[in-house]
């Protein structure tokens, strides 16, 4: 009786098995339309370029990231002390409390 139960338990679950197992995948590609494919001449990619070849290292202290230039005057705040930054050479000013605060964390 209890392998009846389980053949007739165990069946439904193989057939649902096998049929969706044998399905054909479809992959269809189409192409993009002329009007939204890059080219290199479009604004998007002239853009791209111009992000790619920025070199915004000076100001990693601030946005952690090089292909972004910050635009100055700009405050920053670190450990509640507010800098106002006005030139490039200010940025040696943010080291200073900035690397205090990473010796605090890993000191702590």
């Amino acid at each position: 009786m209890k392998t009846k139960l389980r053949i007739l338990l165990l069946l439904p679950f193989f057939a649902l098995l096998m049929v969706t197992s044998c399905q054909d995948e479809v992959t269809e590609i189409t192409p993009p339309a002329e009007a939204e494919a890059l080219t290199a001449t479009s604004e998007l990619t002239s853009l791209m370029t111009s992000t790619a070849k920025l070199d915004g290292s000076k100001d990693n202290i601030i946005d952690n990231a090089s292909c972004l230039s910050i635009e100055l005057p700009v405050i920053v705040i670190v450990n509640g002390l507010e800098i106002t930054i006005d030139s490039e050479e200010d940025y040696k000013v943010i080291k200073v409390p900035f690397l205090m605060s990473l010796i605090m964390t890993m000191i702590i």
